[in-house]
């Protein structure tokens, strides 16, 4: 018995050490999960707010870059017709992190604000503007479009303006210019109008569309002699970006800006600016929608285009005018009715709906001398607005050598002088034709009935028959893929086959029925032939093979068909001038 003591004290400490263990791992994972959930309210208190705000800082400069380029869309289609669409991330979405807590999304918002008026005053119109811009007030309504978020952390974050075409980063108590402003630059005047509804807010991607409604490629002259012209504009920005952005405007910086306000309001501020008196400045309206429909100009107004006001008997002479909107823009697909309404002549053709220029083109033509009046209007009780005037001084002319008498003109001089679209000239008797030569060439920029032509570009084209008793030729300086076949009808032939300078492509057609041609051959003059008469040092021989660089035009059966015999020469097609002589 005495033995066994010893081991059951032993058993006793073992068990005691069993448990003290036992106590110490219990208070080790106690102690371990302490300091991770010490650890993770940590992370949770530092280190989140630090990671989503950084997030959020990146976040920020991904939509100043995108609202940026909704801005330079504005800009773009304030001046061109074209659509344009982009994509602003509105919100954030934070990372999963697990045993940590995110706060919600931060909520994006992309809106327009409400409509706000602009007025320009004082602001008189010189030439033809001068009926709607004529100093007294007019007004207008646009937007300024808005981007805000709702950041957890990135509290100083920004809120982005697209205002009076200029982007604004507007921070609290601060706004900073992202781009030049538009608003007055030296003398000009760029009043970018905004149309539409926008309202997108969440974290998604929403996409913008921009389009052009009333852009503005020309600018309007505006001034007045004696009182400053007036600019007021509703804006969000406040006085001191006002001063900073148009710094360099002031009158005082050698500028033509006299007055700098800005009132506070709600929804928008209030700028007024006052700029120098007997200074002509250029001013461009421009209207662009975002977000919605595009808000096409109603036709306002009416103007004479860029027409000269002199004409000779027998000339045809084009006429046009100008549909344009509230914003001093040309409005395209408004019908125009015109007519003589004093004085010789008639208008013998027209383009009576306004193109893409919002130009409606006539051609006017008198038999004799006089002053003519032509008057345009549109809509269906026209008045001030509505209606344009134009005079045209007839004079004689020459009745020989310097043009022909409207419709037909005959004499046996092989020279005739041949000017704007005198169709139906015709020599009578012309004896033994070796060449049809053309000197002294003058372009002309021209838009004529069904025809369509880049008024910016000068064209010449001819067209034009030679007979002797049942046979006849048809020669057309033209251009080869406006006629379908090789067998034509002669009054079927596409009125619009005109060209450029480039142009230099050369067919014959001989008849081979009624009122049918069949083409003989076609070829382009040479590069150095036309040069000479381009630089008018030397003519060019439509009927001299050594005039064509390539291609057989038929010449040789042509110069054949006319030498030794009497022909009659009739000019069917011809724009611009030049001297034509049958030798």
């Amino acid at each position: 018995m005495r033995r066994a003591l010893p081991a059951l004290g032993f058993a006793r400490v073992s068990r005691r050490r069993a448990a003290g263990r036992a106590v110490s791992t219990v208070l080790g994972t106690l102690l371990m999960f302490g300091l991770v959930m010490l650890l993770l309210a940590s992370l949770q208190a530092t280190a989140v707010p630090i990671w989503n705000e950084d997030i959020e800082f990146r976040h920020d400069g991904e939509v100043r870059s995108s609202v940026g380029d909704v801005h330079d869309d504005i800009v773009e289609l304030s001046t061109r017709r074209a659509d344009r669409s982009n994509t602003v991330e509105l919100g954030v979405r934070y990372p999963t992190r697990p045993f940590l807590l995110n706060p919600p999304d931060a909520n994006g918002r992309l809106r327009t604000l409400p409509n706000g008026t602009v007025t320009l005053s004082n602001a008189t119109a010189a030439g033809e503007a001068g009926d709607y811009f004529d100093g007294t007030d007019r007004s207008f309504v646009t937007r300024t479009v808005a981007y805000e978020a709702d950041y957890s952390e990135y509290r100083s974050a920004p809120r982005y303006l697209i205002d009076n075409g200029g982007l604004i980063e507007q921070h609290e108590g601060a706004d900073l210019a992202r781009s030049d402003p538009m608003l007055v630059d030296g003398t000009r005047i760029n009043l970018v109008l905004v149309h539409g509804s926008l309202s997108r807010s969440g974290v998604r991607d929403a996409s913008v569309m921009t389009r052009a409604g009333s852009p503005s490629a020309d600018a309007t002259a505006v001034s007045n002699e004696s009182s400053p012209v007036g600019i007021t504009v509703p804006t969000a920005a406040g006085q001191s970006y006002w001063e900073s952005a148009l710094g360099d405007e002031l009158a005082s910086a050698g500028g033509y800006v006299t007055s700098i306000r800005v009132t506070a309001g709600e929804p928008y501020n209030t700028l007024r600016l006052e700029l120098r008196p007997n200074v002509t400045y250029r001013l461009r309206t421009a209207q662009v929608s975002v977000g919605g429909d595009r808000a096409d100009g109603a036709p306002e107004y009416l103007t004479r285009g860029e027409t000269t006001g002199t004409t000779a008997v027998g000339e045809h002479r084009e006429v046009e005018y100008v549909v344009r909107d509230r914003f001093s823009n040309p409005v395209a697909d408004v019908d125009v009715e015109a007519a003589v309404v004093d004085g010789p002549g008639e208008l013998v053709a027209a383009n009576d709906t306004s193109d893409d220029d919002g130009t409606v083109r006539y051609r006017y033509v008198s038999d004799r001398a006089g002053t003519a009046t032509v008057r345009a209007t549109f809509g269906s009780a026209p008045g001030a607005l509505e209606t344009a005037e134009q005079s045209i001084a007839v004079h004689s002319g020459s009745e020989s050598t310097d043009g022909c008498r409207f419709p037909r003109w005959t004499a046996a001089d092989p020279t005739v002088r041949l000017t704007n679209a005198q169709e139906g000239c015709a020599w009578s008797g012309v004896e033994s034709v070796d060449g049809v030569s053309l000197s002294d060439p003058n372009l002309t920029s021209l838009t004529g009935a069904n025809e369509e032509f880049d008024p910016k570009r000068q064209y010449f084209r001819l067209g034009f028959t030679v007979e002797s008793g049942d046979t006849a030729y048809y020669v057309a300086v033209t251009r080869t893929t406006d006629l379908a076949s090789d067998v034509v009808d002669l009054d079927g032939l596409t009125r619009s086959y005109g060209g450029s300078w480039s142009n230099t492509n050369v067919q014959v057609y001989r008849r081979v029925g009624d009122q049918a041609f069949e083409l003989r051959g076609e070829g382009a003059l040479s590069s150095s032939a036309l040069e000479e008469w381009y630089q008018r040092t030397r003519s060019v021989d439509l009927l001299d093979q050594a005039a064509y660089g390539s291609g057989n035009p038929g010449v040789d059966e042509l110069r054949s068909f006319t030498s030794g015999r009497t022909v009659t020469i009739r000019f069917l097609e011809f724009h611009g001038a030049t001297t034509v002589t049958a030798a």
